[in-house]
């Protein structure tokens, strides 16, 4: 076999060098019922790049093919090869051309039904089966929450009972309780560097104000590429966002990144953790198993206001909007539609298997979370996270209950999505700083993605839209 890289992949290609004549599959079946002998002795070349945070654990589970098969998986970096299935990042969707799944693997039921019309949509067309996403998640520490003198204490001051918050309103005097105890040194933390976490961070709490009805279109108008950043719900958000860095380890100024905030946490510095990742994520190594019980983790808060888009004015009612489900782009698997057989079907259908595909196991120990439900009916197979039983359980009770969510907001998924996440990190990085408002760093940032988007806006909207699973507009002639 050849070379196979240790820390491939943004995009992952799987080429099948010989072509035999094989008889068709249902895909419905699970694959390892299938007789898979007659792959033997047949080539495949896997095209990968250098960035997938996926990679390792595609290589176990092509590994895994590769025995039960007799067949042999090759990897070359040259992405230019020709290749009939893809794995590729969820901002190279609306970009990638020719590429589809099997109908039958379209109207597969073991992925929710969201997820389908959500994560892996092209236009009106499913083109790609998700692998995997990161979710935003609260993690706190349960022995604090769960310790009865500052239940008590807690009480007194504030009426309420100690618990995680239920809105971002209760995370600020969570995190004002817990800064003023000797039992912390911050009440939370998170990333505030300018960074892509740190404007998921913000964008998460703008999310709860501002969310359109439209499940991911809230930052932008999908019908004339307009910003929002300057309406309530982002600026509320981003005053929000700066008394949150008092009580954290940004207060003094410095810079904290994702990896920084996991790892004060995980050294007991701080009551609460906003991060993708679990808090162990960082070296592997849990500090002890009474640390590891200490660690709990619940969904972001939500909020009681929300602003309506068309007119900035605050709805009626005091419900709680539950929390958005906040995710990043995610990764895919697709088919090259020009090079259809049976050899790539039933590849795609072997990596995809939602009982057998230890590789999405493997990807979560990295901090990524598995798409299909059934695989978290093991719970024990996860313990790679360096978690209780307890709080692996409560994860995937989460990821299980986002399953059949309908408000699912997901990263900017088009090419232009670097340029404008880095506008708007300058900006938030100002406000945070105090040398802007959070209004005049938000006019800041909404005029730069002006400016940006004002070149190629056809386009971007065509991308945009096709990301969201909307037909293209219609032009008027």
């Amino acid at each position: 076999m050849s070379s196979k890289f240790a820390h491939p992949v943004g995009i992952l290609m799987l080429t099948a060098t010989t072509m035999l004549a094989l008889g068709g599959c249902d895909q419905s079946a699970p694959p390892a019922e299938q007789s898979l002998e007659d792959l033997k002795g047949q080539v495949f070349t896997v095209t990968l790049a250098e960035d997938s945070p996926l990679s390792g654990a595609l290589q176990l589970r092509l590994s895994e093919w590769e025995a039960q098969t007799g067949s042999e998986v090759r990897f070359t970096s040259d992405r230019e090869s020709p290749s009939e299935l893809i794995v590729l990042g969820g901002t190279e969707l609306p970009t990638t051309p020719n590429i589809t799944i099997p109908e039958k693997l379209a109207k597969a039921t073991q992925f929710p039904a969201k997820y389908r019309l959500v994560f892996d949509r092209f236009r009106d067309k499913a083109v790609a089966v998700p692998l995997a996403t990161d979710r935003l998640l609260l993690w706190y520490r349960r022995d604090l929450f769960e310790n009865e003198d500052l239940e008590a204490t807690f009480r007194e001051q504030t009426g309420k009972s100690l618990a995680p918050p239920e809105t971002w309103g209760d995370f600020l005097t969570l995190a004002t309780f817990f800064k003023n105890r000797p039992e912390v040194a911050y009440g939370c933390v998170e990333a505030m560097d300018g960074s892509l976490e740190a404007n998921r961070n913000y964008l998460a709490r703008a999310a709860a104000y501002a969310k359109a009805e439209k499940w991911s279109s809230f930052i932008v108008d999908s019908e004339t590429g307009a910003p929002r950043l300057t309406t309530p719900g982002f600026v509320r958000a981003l005053s929000e966002w700066i008394a949150a860095k008092s009580y954290s380890p940004a207060a003094d100024g410095t810079e904290i990144s994702d990896t920084r905030a996991r790892e004060l946490f995980r050294d007991g510095q701080a009551a609460m953790l906003l991060s993708t990742l679990p808090p162990t994520i960082a070296d592997g190594k849990p500090r002890s198993e009474q640390w590891d019980a200490s660690i709990a983790v619940a969904s972001l808060p939500g909020s009681r206001t929300v602003y309506a888009i068309d007119t900035g004015q605050a709805l009626p009612g005091e419900k709680v909007n539950r929390p958005v489900h906040f995710a990043t782009t995610g990764w895919y698997l697709a088919q090259r539609a020009d090079q259809p057989s049976d050899a790539n079907d039933r590849l795609l259908g072997f990596l995809t298997d939602p009982k057998e595909s230890a590789y999405l196991v493997q990807a979560s120990r990295r901090g990524i979370l598995p798409m299909e439900p059934t695989l978290l009916t093991e719970p024990g197979r996860f313990r790679g996270f360096g978690l209780s039983n307890r709080t692996v359980g409560e994860l995937f009770e989460l990821i299980r209950s986002g399953f059949s969510a309908d408000n699912w907001v997901a990263d900017l998924r088009t090419t232009r999505s670097a340029e404008l996440q880095s506008a708007l990190g300058q900006a938030l990085q100002e406000a945070l700083a105090g040398k802007s408002s959070p209004e005049k760093a938000l006019a800041k940032a909404e005029s730069a993605w002006t400016e940006l988007l004002k070149p190629g806006l056809s386009e971007f909207l065509a991308e945009y839209r096709a990301s969201l699973g909307l037909p293209p507009l219609i032009t008027k002639e």
